[in-house]
This record gives structure tokens, C-alpha cells and sequence, in this order.
């Protein structure tokens, strides 16, 4: 009970703390003066008093309005300090990368060496994926953020796409994920690691940034009622596609993809339907002789999908899916005057 009421009293003060200087601030107190005053709590030996007033530190920033005048020394300023201080805590800190992510939101652009500094140290030691939920949400917010402001400084990083990789691998939380499919799509659009990035480079890393995306495919999402109503499956399943449909390089990826999947066993019709409709889309987005080079195996995935619908259904009946694949197949084909009779196409002897 007394643990209780310290931390209501400790709660209580730094909110007190917090509006009292986000009010100064707000009314053009100093930013160094600010930071300065925290000398004696920063320098001691205590670790729980230096973990202290680095979280207050943070929530200042965090809680300023978002209108705030900053100016660029300002930001550099704490972005410095922030980074420098990062290791004071055993893992990421919710608090510091609230703090991080507030100064990377405001309209001003810091310096290439800072950004550099920034991505080293929250990506650069694969720490991610050890952090609870809401820190790596926050993660992948600030990665968001990176590639959508910073994708010139990011693109001269030949570490990032590694960084990249290991920091999205194994994310099992959808909302996590959301953001995860979002980043991914967002680091090619933006040509920030496909267009500008030294693309020989890419080509190396192809496979691994595939696969990074591929092992949730197909999407399995069983809503929980106590969960954001928002995530739903087909907006992962929509999420996750993009991803996987993005550079020509993954083709061939995503061509063998569909055929494992067509042809496992363990997958329900309702899932290989699901494929069928994803096969019809990588048509229409990857080069015509790419989907050539896997027909047949296409083609005995399909006529498998086929021979094992439910005996209910009648001899002539083809699920939408499935002729959806077939008509983007041949259209395909045949804009690239490529003739593969329809007999082989779909119901050829292997």
C-alpha cells in the first residue's frame, strides 16, 4: 500500500513538473537553461536519480504543443543529448524514444550526421525485437518517419537495409505489423533503398527482405475483441501483398511462393482461393517471361486446387479465384504474344 502511494506521489510530481515547464518553455524560457538544470541529477552516481531526470527531460519535450516554435540548434541540441544518453537505460526507453520520435515530427530538417548517429544507435544493435509492444510500435513510428523525411541521408547508410531487416524480423503483433508493411513499402516508393540506393546493393539483400515479409503469408488473423477494431485481416492481407509485390526482383519469390502454397496440404480451400486472387495480381505487376519461367508449376498448382473442391460443387463450376488467375495468366501471355494453349495451361498431364 505505501509502494502505492509513492508512486502516486512521484506521478503526481512530475506531471506538476512537467506542465510547469512546458508552460516556461511555451513562453520562451531557454532550452539550454532548461537542460542545464538537470546537470547535478545527469552527473551523479545514482542511477535511479539520472533515470529520473532523463524521463522528465523527455516528457517535457513530448508534452510540448505540437505548434511549438523549435528551432534547429534546439533540436540538434536534445537530439544529441537524447542519443548520447540512450544507454543509461538497460533496454529502449518508452520515454526517450517518445522524446526522440517529438523532435523528429517538427518541419525542420537536422543534419545527415545526426541522422546517421540516430539510425546506429536505435537500429544498428538489432534491439527491437526484445522491447515490449509499445516500444517497438514506437520503433517502427520512428522508422516511418525516417524514411519518409530522411530517405536522402538514410540511402548513403549501406548499413541501413540490414538494420532494416532485423528490426521488422519476427514482429508477430498486428499492430506492429500495420506499421511493419507500411515501412516496407514506404523504403521502396520513396526510392530510398531501391531507386537511390546503390541497387546492386538491394539485389544482394533481395532474398532476406523478402523473406522478412513472406513468412506471414498467407496472413492468418483471428480478431480479438479486446484489440484495436481497426486491424482487420484484409488490411494485413492487403499490408502484406504490396510488400511482397513490390520490386520486380521478388518475382521469382513470389511466383515459387504461390506455388508452395497451392499445392501444401495443410492449407483449407478458402486459403488457396485466397492465393488464386494474389496469383491474378502478381500477373498484372511482374514481367510476363518472370511468370513463364514457373507455368507449369503454376499450372499443376491451379489443376490441384481444382481437383479437390468439394465434391458438392458441380463439374463445371470454377471459383471466381481461380479463373481470376487463369484470365490474368493468358492476358499476360498474350500481350507478350506468348501462346500456351489453355488445355496446358490448366489441365496438362505433368
Amino acid at each position: 500500500m505505501n509502494e502505492e502511494k509513492e508512486t502516486m506521489v512521484e506521478v503526481d510530481d512530475d506531471l506538476s513538473f512537467v506542465n510547469q515547464w512546458v508552460d516556461k518553455l511555451s513562453h520562451g524560457k531557454s532550452f539550454t537553461l532548461f537542460v542545464e538544470s538537470f546537470r547535478p541529477e545527469m552527473n551523479c552516481e545514482d542511477r535511479v536519480r539520472r533515470e529520473n531526470a532523463l524521463k522528465r527531460i523527455c516528457l517535457v519535450v513530448s508534452k510540448l504543443p505540437r505548434g511549438y516554435p523549435w528551432e534547429l540548434s534546439q533540436v540538434e541540441l536534445l537530439m544529441n543529448f537524447f542519443l548520447k544518453n540512450y544507454d543509461n537505460f538497460d533496454t529502449p526507453n518508452y520515454f526517450i524514444l517518445t522524446a526522440l520520435k517529438r523532435l523528429l515530427m517538427n518541419d525542420l530538417h537536422v543534419g545527415s550526421n545526426y541522422i546517421q548517429l540516430f539510425v546506429d544507435i536505435l537500429f544498428r544493435r538489432g534491439q527491437v525485437q526484445i522491447c515490449a509492444q509499445k516500444e517497438r510500435f514506437l520503433f517502427y513510428q520512428i522508422l516511418d518517419i525516417l524514411l519518409s523525411k530522411y530517405s536522402k541521408e538514410l540511402s548513403t547508410n549501406t548499413h541501413f537495409v540490414s538494420y532494416f531487416i532485423s528490426s521488422i524480423s519476427g514482429e508477430r503483433d498486428p499492430r506492429c505489423l500495420i506499421l511493419v508493411f507500411v515501412s516496407f513499402v514506404l523504403s521502396a516508393n520513396i526510392s530510398a533503398l531501391v531507386r537511390n540506393f546503390p541497387r546492386n546493393l538491394f539485389d544482394v539483400h533481395a532474398s532476406d527482405l523478402f523473406d522478412v515479409v513472406a513468412c506471414y503469408y498467407p496472413i492468418e488473423f483471428n480478431h480479438n475483441s479486446k484489440e484495436r477494431t481497426e486491424i482487420t485481416k484484409e488490411l494485413l492481407v492487403s499490408g502484406c501483398e504490396s510488400c511482397l509485390l513490390i520490386d520486380e526482383e521478388f518475382a521469382p519469390f513470389v511466383f515459387e511462393l504461390i506455388v508452395e502454397k497451392l499445392t501444401d496440404v495443410e492449407y483449407s480451400m478458402d486459403t488457396k482461393l485466397e492465393v488464386c486472387s494474389f496469383l491474378a495480381k502478381a500477373c498484372t505487376v511482374f514481367s510476363c517471361y518472370q511468370l513463364l519461367n514457373h507455368i507449369d508449376q503454376l499450372c499443376a498448382g491451379i489443376r490441384s486446387v481444382l481437383f479437390n473442391l468439394p465434391k458438392s460443387t458441380h463439374d463445371d463450376y470454377i471459383p471466381e479465384p481461380i479463373s481470376a488467375a487463369i484470365s490474368s495468366m493468358l492476358k499476360a501471355l498474350d500481350e507478350s504474344n506468348i501462346k500456351v494453349p489453355i488445355l496446358r495451361l490448366c489441365f496438362s498431364e505433368d
